[in-house]
């Protein structure tokens, strides 16, 4: 399952926002969905599904706190507890986050093309990390930047989709 795929199609991000979205995963776990802070020295698997420390962030986006049990709550319900399934983090990022989820399409309806500036904004609003301002750009900006390059390279870098203008506007309607 590729994230890019998941962003793009599913939900109509363009590359730019899935871009800073992907330069701050990779500040937080390397992009990988099996990552619980603290154990990045013996990742596996088998560690990932025996760590029950409630203290450590986990997954690509290192859920925390409320947003780490909302998301295991979730799993259980619809994973079978595999919160690790990329999918299921994906799907609870887009969503079943709260408020976040609303964060997220604002992101993306928000997206200028500057690829820095999303990587920025992303983690701001949406990422919620304790990372130094005058650092975001520089190092989840250059991660994003870096991540766009590859994306071109590999022909990944799409425009943004109606999908997300259509959910917008049904949401709308749908609250009328």
């Amino acid at each position: 399952m590729c994230i890019r795929d998941s962003l793009h199609d599913e939900y109509g991000m363009s590359g730019t926002s899935i871009a800073g979205i992907l330069g701050n995963w990779i500040q937080e776990s390397g992009i990988d969905p099996i990552a619980v802070a603290g154990d990045w020295a013996y990742r596996s698997l088998e560690n990932t599904k025996s760590s029950t420390d409630t203290n450590k962030d986990i997954g690509f986006a290192q859920w925390s706190f409320k947003r780490r049990q909302n998301l295991i709550t979730f799993a259980n319900q619809k994973y079978h507890g595999y919160w690790w399934e990329p999918n299921c983090q994906l799907e609870f990022m887009t969503q079943q986050d709260g408020s976040f989820v609303a964060i997220l399409k604002n992101y993306a309806l928000n997206d200028r093309g500057d690829i820095v500036q999303n990587a920025v904004n992303f983690n701001d609003d949406w990422e919620v990390s304790p990372d130094e301002k005058n650092k975001i750009g520089l190092t989840r900006g250059k991660n994003a930047q870096l991540v766009y390059q590859y994306m071109q390279k590999n022909n990944m870098t799409g425009l943004a989709a109606v999908s997300y203008t259509h959910l917008r506007a049904h949401e709308t309607l749908r609250h009328v």
